[in-house]
């Protein structure tokens, strides 16, 4: 104890690391956040690939398409290398005192979930026209023809089904509704202290002002200057607008197939080249840096979190403890009392 209260009083630290408040202060209510991370069109590129592959896949089971050992094998290199450099190359945004290149985090922000979406296409490509491995006995049984025929017929053939099934997200709403209307209206009155009411009070007036944009599926466009309510709700806004969009072009293809893949493939170049014009219009980073105000000022971890005098304390009641109890268990076997 006496070593954690030299060590704060000499440095002149804090009593805790004070880790939480820049991290509820800066990502969502940054620029980036509401103008590039929450937006549907930013996000469109792995929704469009998937329906990509859906229709690859079908084309290849139609043709009885099996890859080679050799395909399979090239397919795999290509594949762990797109995911590893979507995945590994957002380090470069991290390193402190690195140059801002304008260029380079315009391409980033364009092909990164595009990188990531294709391996995890090739994989149900590769997957599913080698006869899915140890699942095949179970995924071609018998009954699941029937099953597969009714869900193919009823959700592609039946525009008019298929849009009152996709519709079923509705059923969301009242549940939606009551969360919103807990945290406009009960909230702010069932906890205390000074970051709840700073940061709480905040989010319920944020939901007694736009809580419609929520119920309309709307809030990752509509009034996000101030923040919307619920702002981790982003995705159900762009899981909705994805679904117009999926239904528009399965019309299409339905329709016409080769029109309606045009119309696809039109609006999965589209994805990659609206983030690669927001990024570089708007000079934003190829990422969200979420962590960044929280490493970036790594005094206090240094010295406070790192140091391992100050969590000695935590160790010597356990070990106290423990002594105590195997002098306990010693005596209890010593008279046979089990």
């Amino acid at each position: 104890m006496v070593i954690p209260f030299v060590v704060t009083w000499s440095g002149r630290y804090f009593g805790i690391m004070r880790i939480t408040t820049s991290l509820l202060s800066n990502p969502i209510e940054s620029e980036y956040f509401t103008k590039v991370y929450s937006r549907t069109h930013n996000r469109a590129t792995c929704y469009l690939l998937g329906m990509m592959t859906s229709h690859w896949c079908f084309k290849l089971k139609e043709m009885n398409f099996k890859f080679s050992t050799k395909q399979l094998a090239v397919m795999s290199v290509v594949i762990y290398i797109l995911m590893d450099f979507s995945q590994f190359y957002q380090w470069f945004f991290y390193v402190q005192d690195r140059p801002y290149y304008r260029l380079e985090n315009a391409v980033y922000a364009a092909v990164h979930k595009t990188f990531w979406s294709a391996g995890i296409c090739g994989i149900i490509i590769g997957f599913i026209t080698t006869g899915y491995g140890i699942l095949s006995p179970i995924l071609n049984h018998s009954l699941y023809v029937p099953l597969s025929r009714l869900t193919y017929c009823v959700l592609l053939i039946h525009f008019l089904l298929f849009f009152i099934s996709g519709l079923g997200g509705w059923r969301l709403v009242p549940v939606y509704g009551v969360v919103i209307s807990l945290i406009a209206i009960i909230l702010p009155y069932v906890g205390n202290g000074p970051i709840y009411h700073m940061k709480i009070a905040k989010e319920a007036e944020r939901c007694q002002e736009n809580w419609w944009t929520n119920i309309l599926f709307v809030s990752n466009y509509v009034n996000t200057a101030h923040g919307s309510c619920m702002i981790q709700s982003w995705y159900l806004s762009c899981d909705f607008h994805l679904f117009l969009l999926g239904l528009v072009i399965l019309y299409a293809i339905s329709k016409n197939e080769t029109l309606g893949l045009r119309l696809l493939y039109v609006c999965f170049v589209l994805s990659m080249v609206i983030p690669f014009v927001v990024t570089w219009s708007g000079r934003y980073f190829g990422i969200m840096r979420i962590t960044t105000r929280m490493t970036g000022n790594n005094v206090n971890v240094e010295k406070y979190v790192i140091k391992k005098a100050p969590p000695t304390v935590y160790y010597i009641p356990d070990f106290i403890t423990r002594e105590e109890e195997s002098h306990l268990l010693n005596k209890i076997y010593s008279h046979n009392l089990l």
